[in-house]
């Protein structure tokens, strides 16, 4: 009975103590969890639309470390490593009884330590939290590769080995050894390449084939003579793979379209980040880029951006000729430089779309002033009286800011940054004006090809996008689809720079195209569509440095027709261009204007200066108002809205009329300003006195 009660009481404290000790490893394990952050900070890899490599990007500290799963590795490179190195990989529960055993005895017999028992998970452990050397390090492995095995699936395990394991310097990751070390993928590993990289992370610093190609040879050797006596490879494969040539150097990373791929890569966590970019496109640009670059004489650069139609993918980006100088590093198709003549298309769009012109409505280019301001055209010569389309085919200034004055400059820029075009304007807090119809703004090279698109969409607006499967963007109608046609019909008919072939008539040739060259010829730019595909070109100086006589017809323009001969055998939709057929146009005279836009008459109601204020006068004293509270009426005339300050400070309440009431507080000297519409000015300054209470 006592043996009993004993044994029971045995029994129980067992219990006890098998109980107490989960809890304390389960207590441990929820307060010192695996740090799986290296694993995590994975590099990033850039695929084009086909999936080809463009750029890898570092992870953490500049490590080559990219995070790759089992099944994107050879196979017979995962059963060799498996064979090598752990044989029971998907049986132990991560520490491998019976390679304990065997390293013991083995260990014992020789006097030394020859084998450590690591397995796989072990290994793990190790990469991911450097533990302590010697037996407090082995226990420490042990703890945490139990841990892991507790936690992640095998698969999960052997990926991080996969990503994390040492390859010699910043190497690290069969992905990333392979790349650099064969210039390949490693699915496609063959024996000597895959038994180099089983090898390799055993001693990763005395082995780097580059460096210490005998002690990398010794390595595979003897991997190899192993991997023969366990009849996992035959005697022949052993010797065709130890007379294999090491790598020699470091494979160069492919660097394609760098600064596209490291926006795409910061804009998702994914290791390899999938965009739309043409590999093969984008290399053929990127060299065409470098040989335009070869011939200017004042280190001035190209960028370019193509975009494929309808769906908005950027097919190639290129943003100048040389990453590796400081200027490369600025993205030239996102930076802000002044767009020169190239917005013209869209007022007069926006005018064909309100009803305010025809193509064929008559204007006088003539010298005008609008207001203070006097634009000029580009060669100081004027055409007198011109159609709407010879204006804007010629690209002449002055019918240009007329149109826009007749729309409303604060009305076509706020429509555009509707859209997310963005717009800098040169002041901070600057209200658009008509000087943005000749480049007065500051726009980038990628929203200039967005709305070239909207034009050769029949109107409608989505943003570009590089990253694949953002390509369903909503369409926005800016425009109806006969007042970008006929925009377009205007544009394909321009006449093409010196030296550049095309017939009007033939629609295959046609491809709709504006140039533009900002002030002080310091952007030279050249944007065109067809049915299929957007282009545009800018050529210039990073740093803004004028180039005299450069401007987008003479050299963008020329780089953007070149392009389209590229893009030429790729098909895609017809040109919508709002052209008669050939019957038609035998037999009728092209469309007529209405009568009341068969000429094109300003709208205006201000003097040259701008506004007028009427009260108070310039430099006179005026009474403050006996009673406190009282107002002053304020009266101007010019382009409404008109908007009142004094002091610099907007009026409150009724403060945006002809009319305006002010409540002075104090008396004392007065800055009384009013802005019209189109953001000019007029300021008085008064003297208010107390008067009799």
């Amino acid at each position: 009975m006592m043996q009993w009660v004993g044994g029971k009481r045995r029994l129980g404290l067992a219990l006890a103590a098998g109980l107490a000790f989960v809890a304390v490893i389960t207590v441990a394990d929820r307060l010192l969890p695996p740090d799986v952050s290296r694993y995590e900070d994975s590099g990033r890899l850039v695929v084009g639309g086909k999936g080809e490599p463009l750029r890898y990007l570092p992870a953490g500290q500049g490590y080559w470390r990219l995070r790759i799963e089992p099944e994107a590795v050879d196979p017979q490179y995962l059963a060799l490593l498996l064979a090598y190195e752990d044989q029971r990989f998907y049986s132990h529960p991560g520490i491998d009884p019976l390679a304990v055993l065997r390293a013991a005895i083995g260990n014992l017999q020789s006097g030394r330590i020859l084998s450590g028992a690591s397995t796989i998970t072990m290994q793990v452990a190790r990469l991911l939290h450097e533990p302590r050397r010697g037996w407090a390090g082995k226990i420490e492995q042990s703890l945490r590769a139990l841990q892991l095995e507790a936690r992640y699936s095998k698969r999960e395990i052997l990926s991080m080995y996969l990503t994390l394991a040492p390859f010699g310097g910043n190497i690290e990751g069969v992905h990333m050894a392979s790349r650099i070390f064969f210039g390949k993928e490693p699915a496609t590993l063959n024996l000597a390449e895959a038994v180099l990289l089983i090898a390799l992370p055993q001693s990763p610093t005395a082995r780097r084939p580059i460096s210490n190609p005998a002690a990398a040879a010794d390595g595979r050797s003897q991997v190899l003579r192993r991997l023969a006596e366990a009849g996992r490879i035959s005697a022949a494969d052993m010797r065709l793979a130890e007379a294999e040539a090491l790598p020699v150097q470091r494979q160069a990373l492919p660097f394609t379209a760098p600064h596209l791929a490291a926006a795409a890569a910061r804009r998702t966590s994914a290791p390899v980040v999938q965009t739309s970019i043409d590999g093969g496109l984008q290399q053929k640009l990127e060299q065409l880029a470098r040989q335009e670059a070869s011939w200017f004489p004042d280190a001035a650069t190209v960028a370019i951006l193509v975009a494929e139609l309808p769906s908005r993918r950027i097919l190639a980006s290129v943003s100048g000729h040389d990453f590796a100088t400081a200027q490369g590093q600025v993205d030239l198709t996102t930076a802000i430089r002044s767009p020169g003549s190239t917005l013209k298309p869209f007022i007069y769009a926006m005018a064909l779309d309100a009803g305010e012109i025809h193509p064929e409505t008559v204007i006088d280019d003539r010298p005008t002033r609008f207001g203070t301001y006097l634009p000029r055209n580009f060669d100081r010569q004027y055409q007198g009286r011109i159609t709407m389309r010879d204006a804007l085919q010629q690209s002449l200034n002055v019918p240009a800011v007329a149109v826009l004055e007749r729309l409303g400059p604060a009305r076509f820029a706020a429509q555009l940054q509707s859209l997310g075009v963005r717009m800098v304007l040169p002041a901070p807090r600057e209200e658009p004006g008509l000087a943005i119809a000749l480049g007065g703004v500051g726009m980038s090279l990628r929203d200039l090809v967005g709305l070239y698109a909207m034009l050769a969409d029949d109107g409608r607006y989505a943003a570009l996008s590089a990253i694949e499967g953002n390509t369903a963007l909503p369409h926005q109608a800016v425009v109806r689809p006969t007042s970008a046609r006929q925009i377009g019909d205007i544009l394909a008919d321009a006449p093409r720079p010196a030296g550049i072939q095309g017939t009007a008539n033939n629609m295959a040739d046609r491809i709709a195209y504006k140039t533009g060259t900002s002030y002080g010829f310091r952007d030279a730019w050249s944007v065109g569509y067809t049915g299929s595909h957007v282009v545009g070109v800018w050529v210039g100086r990073p740093d803004g440095t004028p180039r005299p006589g450069a401007y987008g017809r003479n050299t963008a323009a020329p780089l953007m027709f070149h392009i389209f001969d590229i893009l030429g055998g790729r098909g895609g939709e017809a040109p919508r261009f709002a052209v008669p057929d050939q019957a038609e146009m035998a037999v009728a005279p092209p469309r007529l204007p209405p009568p009341a836009l068969r000429n094109f008459q300003r709208r205006t109601n201000i003097v040259a200066e701008g506004p007028r204020i009427l009260f108070p006068p310039p430099h006179v004293e005026l009474a403050l108002p006996a009673k406190g509270g009282d107002r002053v009426v304020l009266e101007a005339r010019g382009t409404q809205p008109l908007r009142w300050y004094v002091d610099g400070e907007p009026l409150p309440g009724r403060g945006s009329g002809d009319h305006a009431e002010w409540t002075p507080a104090a008396a004392g000297f007065f800055r009384i300003s009013v802005v019209d519409a189109e953001g000019r000015s007029s300021t008085v300054r008064t003297r208010l006195i107390a008067g009799e209470r």
